[in-house]
C-alpha cells in the first residue's frame, strides 16, 4: 500500500474527498428538504464539475453533466440506502453521466487531436506540478483518461474500472500501465512523479 503523491493528493482533496456531510444534512435531504439541496449542491457541485471537465475537456458539457447528475440526485434521494456513502452515491451518478457522454456518437465525432492537445497554462498559476499532469491527461484518449482519473484521483479498483467498462479488470490495468508511462515521460521534464498506486486505500494489484 503506497500514500497518495503530492500532487495526487491534491487534485483528491480539490475532489470528493475532501467533501464532508454532517449526518443531518444527509437526513434532510433524503426527506427532499429544500435547504439539504442547496447545501449539498453548493459542496458537491465544483467536485462534480472538475471532475466531469477532467474528462470530457469541455466547459458546456461538463455543465450539462453537473446539472443533469444533481437532478438525478434529488429526484432519487429516496433510493440513498447508506446515508454515509452520499459522496460515493453522487460520484457514481456523476460517473454514469460522463460515461453516457463518452459513448454518445456526437462527442467522438467532435474529438478532434486539436482538443487533446496541452493548452496555454497561465505561469501565474501556484500549482505548476499539477497543472503539468493535467497538460498530460489532456493528451490521453477521452476513456484511457476517464480511467486514469478514476483510478489516480477517484480511488476506484481495477475491478470497478472493467465493470463499468464492460471490461475485465486487465483492461483498466493494461489502460492505466501504459497511460501513467505515457505520462511519466511527458512530466519527466518537470520532475513530477505519478505514482501507479497512489490512493491510500488501494493495494498493490487491485
Amino acid at each position: 500500500m503506497r500514500p497518495l503523491t503530492p500532487i495526487a493528493h491534491l487534485l483528491y482533496m480539490a475532489g470528493f474527498g475532501g467533501v464532508v456531510v454532517r449526518p443531518k444534512v444527509v437526513r434532510d435531504l433524503v426527506r427532499g428538504r429544500q435547504g439539504a439541496q442547496e447545501s449539498v449542491y453548493k459542496d458537491f457541485s465544483k467536485p462534480v464539475y472538475s471532475m466531469a471537465l477532467q474528462i470530457l475537456r469541455n466547459v458546456q458539457l461538463a455543465e450539462d453533466v453537473t446539472h443533469d447528475t444533481f437532478v438525478d440526485v434529488f429526484t432519487n434521494t429516496s433510493k440513498l440506502r447508506d446515508h454515509s456513502a452520499l459522496a460515493a452515491w453522487i460520484r457514481k451518478i456523476a460517473v454514469n453521466r460522463c460515461l453516457m457522454v463518452l459513448r454518445s456518437s456526437s462527442y467522438k465525432n467532435s474529438v478532434s487531436t486539436d482538443s487533446l492537445a496541452p493548452k496555454e497554462i497561465s505561469e501565474t498559476t501556484d500549482h505548476e506540478s499539477a497543472i503539468d499532469i493535467e497538460r498530460a491527461l489532456k493528451m490521453l484518449q477521452p476513456t484511457t483518461r476517464m480511467i486514469v482519473w478514476l483510478y489516480v484521483v477517484e480511488g476506484y479498483t481495477h475491478s470497478e474500472i472493467g465493470r463499468l467498462f464492460d471490461k475485465s479488470q486487465s483492461y483498466s490495468k493494461s489502460k492505466v500501465s501504459r497511460a501513467l508511462a505515457s505520462l511519466r515521460e511527458v512530466t519527466k521534464s518537470s520532475h513530477t512523479e505519478i505514482n501507479d498506486s497512489p490512493h491510500p486505500r488501494r493495494r498493490i494489484g487491485n
